[in-house]
């Protein structure tokens, strides 16, 4: 059994966690997860509710396909833009969430 649901845990799921012989149960529901939920856990453990609540994730058991989440986070990378200002620092620029970071 692993349960690691609402942790605030962040990145991608490990193929690795297939491996884990005996594994009968697996959740990670409502943490911050991104990218495809490993083909390996799919089949394993096809219930969309053991990966709910991580916005960012992608492939089955979710109804999110990767392929719409990357068109998503292309779009959301344009909206970011890098401007050199007149004291040679970078300011970064995020039209979606109006605000502006001086990167020196």
């Amino acid at each position: 059994m692993m349960d690691l649901s609402a942790n605030n845990f962040s990145g991608k799921i490990s193929n690795n966690l297939s491996m884990i012989p005996g594994l009968v149960y697996f959740n990670v529901s409502g943490n911050n997860l991104d990218g495809e939920i490993p083909p390996a856990l799919d089949s394993r453990f096809n219930n969309a509710s053991s990966f709910a609540g991580n916005e960012k994730l992608c492939g089955k058991p979710l109804d999110r396909k990767c392929e719409e989440m990357t068109k998503k986070n292309t779009a959301t990378q344009q909206q970011l833009m890098i401007i050199n200002n007149h004291q040679s620092s970078l300011m970064i620029i995020n039209n979606k969430f109006n605000y502006s970071t001086k990167v020196h």
